[in-house]
């Protein structure tokens, strides 16, 4: 689902095609998953995925991922190609935004809460294996000491209750009720994980994917998972991502407070088995994915800004983000607990 309208016709898209690629389309069939808007096209038998970034994105930024493409497919991760044009061009300007094509990846892609558990170590695996793959480059930095200083519970908590007040949030409906509600939780906790980063000072960081989750994994034959979607890389603590990862993928997580925790455990061991993480890195685990919920208003924010029909996608997304965040609140304890056997 894209967080702005696309500006492309299918009459368009075959133009693209035929004018950047010489390449012919049979099928174009827009799909409904990420920010940016994808279209799944069909060529002679082949498939591509076409991508029509938002307007503000970065053409550099477009760029680095592409240089990442092509080291992590020189190294062996499985993930998708990113085409050049007849002109030798990895990525181009159609309408004021960039446009990109790569190789359609076949296989299952699953949905937010949806991802089996037997593919756990694998996608373990893969998150480590890329963390090596990635480790020659100068990626920036998230979530870093600079981002720890800049908090501001006070203001946050100003901007949150505000956020609470919008119009569009004040109908009297179950769905705005709850934002409202949400808003409103969110303001408190945001006062009160101001002091959590003296608990983040010997995380291990590492060069990721910055947005691992079961959307960007496809699984092909034999459960093999290739991996898309790098437009986010950066050097960010591991146990983030991992946290990150299985409460976003895994069906116990659909309702928070069914949290696996031998199962979560299980899976940070299966990366362990690859790269090491410390002691101070399973005991923040919770601690540090509850403070970056608890200061990030996403869903909220993109559900006003988007003119998508399907911008209701955004809304239901903020309200699991906000039930995980409760969760957390009451079970951090235990869940760093539970970890720190694997010290």
């Amino acid at each position: 689902m894209g967080l702005e309208s696309t500006l492309l016709t299918t009459e368009m898209i075959r133009e693209i095609l035929s004018r950047h690629y010489g390449l012919h389309a049979d099928t174009v069939v827009p799909l409904q998953q990420g920010s940016a808007n994808c279209f799944h096209i069909t060529c002679d038998g082949d498939s591509y995925l076409l991508k029509e970034h938002l307007h503000k994105t970065d053409p550099a930024e477009v760029e680095r991922e592409i240089k990442l493409n092509r080291h992590l497919l020189n190294a062996g991760i499985p993930t998708a190609e990113i085409l050049t044009t007849k002109t030798g061009e990895s990525q181009f300007s159609s309408e004021g935004r960039v446009i990109i094509l790569e190789r359609y990846l076949t296989g299952i892609v699953y949905r937010s809460h949806s991802f089996p558990g037997r593919l756990l170590p694998r996608a373990a695996a893969l998150l480590a294996h890329i963390h090596t793959a990635l480790d020659p480059f100068d990626l920036p930095s998230s979530m870093d000491q600079d981002w720890f200083s800049r908090y501001n519970p006070k203001r946050k908590s100003k901007d949150l209750l505000a956020l609470a007040e919008d119009p569009h949030f004040s109908r009297n409906t179950p769905a705005m009720r709850r934002t409202r509600a949400d808003l409103q939780f969110k303001s408190q906790a945001a006062l009160t994980v101001g002091s959590l980063p003296e608990q983040f000072g010997n995380l291990t960081y590492r060069n990721s994917h910055g947005d691992y989750n079961c959307l960007q994994l496809i699984s092909g034959q034999a459960d093999e998972l290739s991996v898309i979607d790098f437009t986010d890389a950066a050097r960010l603590p591991v146990v983030w991502e991992l946290m990150r990862f299985y409460a976003q993928s895994l069906h116990d997580c659909k309702n928070p407070a069914e949290m696996d925790l031998d199962r979560l455990t299980s899976f940070f061991r299966s990366y362990m088995l690859y790269l090491p993480l410390t002691e101070d890195d399973l005991r923040a685990a919770p601690y540090l994915y509850l403070y970056q919920l608890a200061r990030s208003n996403y869903g909220y924010r993109q559900y006003l800004s988007s003119d998508s029909p399907k911008r209701r996608a955004y809304l239901d997304f903020a309200h699991w983000r906000t039930e995980m965040l409760r969760f957390l609140m009451s079970d951090h304890e235990r869940i760093s607990s539970a970890l720190l056997r694997l010290a």
